[in-house]
């Protein structure tokens, strides 16, 4: 199977005159319909690719910018003026914890996720209205999709946006209540063990149990983490990517990228891990970014197009995951750094000699370079490297307050 490809389909849909039946109700009051929306109620089986594409498209978009903003404001990465065209005030609010309520780099995120909800709510009740399918393996692959899509919706509101510095979570019905990153977690992992009823082969059932495995992990459920992980990918599986395009480009390409640079990678990755070890290179690439004389900046190089895949799951972070899992619940250290250093073998990277909690935070913080995994990472290692004070997660901006009355404005 090839990795998961999460392609444009605004012009697809455009000709299909495609839209959002009137049953798909609002997921929050502030997040606008795509601008392709046509109100129909179409339900014929023909259309239902079309639909999972344009899904697949709106979380794509969601997942970049969520994980390219969480980088930032994690450790991982940083703003600075001084670097050539880093202009947007919305990414220094981001950097130093402050994001802001009006913050429209914020807002900017949020609407794709808040349409990747909508899509695959509308994707179930279209299979539900349509019943019977004359090719069954449709109705199987939409099934499929809106359940792990509509996980992944939640994981994304549970792990990147909050309501206060340390109160994460965000919402799970149209104008609802918000709801806790810890119910959030618990919610995706209920969507994923539907959408493994409908698999449609070994990768697929992998790749569910790894995603489950990481909302237990980032939940503290360490325990669940391990029997989940313990079915994830493994060794050359291929990863599930969020794949963009020469016109829905990956967010990294103009937020931190070759196409502009407006966020900057940490010194520890080219001052320290590059010189350390230059193999390291193969999972860390950066290169000099344009800054004021005097000067000197590193960006990533990871992804150096428009339509750079970004992973979402690989078979190396399930590795790192067992690992940790295997020193927190006190079992077998020699297991975990072997799988350690399975995962620096498939870089040429000599093994380490010993792992511990520090080791996996290291190893983490390398493997998922400019992956959006950073900010959880600091959070649950209880690591934060701003003020106290400053905000851990990205705040839900005021529209949505204002919008939402079961925020309070």
């Amino acid at each position: 199977m090839q990795p998961i490809a999460l392609r444009t389909a605004i012009g697809a849909l455009l000709l299909l005159g495609w839209g959002f039946g009137s049953g798909c109700s609002e997921f929050v009051q502030d997040i606008e319909p795509p601008i392709d929306e046509v109100q129909d109620n179409l339900i014929d089986e023909s259309q239902i690719p079309y639909v999972i594409i344009g899904l697949q498209q709106q979380f794509s978009q969601a997942y970049g910018q969520a994980a390219m903003l969480g980088d930032l404001l994690s450790d991982q990465c940083f703003f600075d003026t001084r670097v050539q065209n880093a202009t947007f005030p919305t990414y220094q609010n981001i950097d130093l914890g402050n994001p802001l309520r009006d913050n429209n780099s914020t807002t900017g995120a949020m609407l794709p996720l808040g349409r990747a909800y909508y899509i695959s709510k509308d994707l179930l009740e279209r299979v539900n209205r349509i019943g019977t399918f004359r090719n069954d393996a449709i109705r199987i692959q939409a099934l499929y999709n809106a359940y792990l899509y509509g996980g992944l919706v939640r994981f994304v509101w549970a792990s990147y946006y909050g309501i206060g510095p340390t109160q994460g979570g965000g919402f799970d019905e149209g104008g609802g209540p918000f709801v806790p990153s810890a119910q959030l977690y618990d919610r995706a992992v209920a969507l994923w063990n539907e959408a493994l009823k409908y698999a449609q082969n070994d990768l697929q059932r992998r790749t569910v149990y790894s995603l489950i495995a990481r909302a237990h992990l980032y939940n503290g459920k360490y325990a669940e983490a391990r029997a989940a992980a313990q079915q994830g990918l493994r060794q050359g599986d291929q990863p599930f990517l969020a794949q963009y395009s020469t016109q829905d480009t990956n967010p990294w390409y103009f937020g931190g990228g070759r196409g502009r640079t407006q966020i900057v990678v940490d010194t520890r990755f080219w001052q320290r891990y590059l010189v350390e070890d230059p193999k390291e290179a193969a999972r860390l690439p950066v290169e000099r970014a344009a800054s004021a004389p005097g000067t000197t900046y590193y960006r990533q190089a990871k992804y150096p197009n428009r339509e750079s895949a970004l992973p979402i799951i690989t078979w190396q972070e399930n590795a790192l995951m067992l690992a940790e899992l295997e020193l927190r619940l006190g079992g077998n250290t020699a297991q975990a750094l072997a799988l350690v250093n399975q995962v620096r073998a498939a870089y040429g990277l000599s093994p380490l000699s010993q792992v511990n909690l520090d080791v996996i935070y290291v190893e983490r913080d390398k493997e998922l370079f400019v992956q959006g995994q950073r900010l959880m990472d600091q959070r649950r290692f209880g690591r934060w490297h701003l003020p106290a004070g400053t905000w851990q997660y990205l705040e839900i901006t005021e529209r949505e307050r204002l919008s939402n009355p079961n925020l309070g404005g």
